[in-house]
């Protein structure tokens, strides 16, 4: 199995917790899409 892990420095999240993000390289994008998509 494989995480995608995100990193967020200075941020704690706690489940159904909702944080705005602009999400603009690349590489996260394409990670974040295939984390909707899975």
């Amino acid at each position: 199995m494989e995480i995608a892990l995100f990193p967020l420095p200075n941020l704690v999240l706690f489940p159904g917790i909702v944080v705005p993000l602009h999400i603009f390289e690349d590489r996260y994008k394409l990670m974040v899409n295939d984390c909707i998509d899975r």
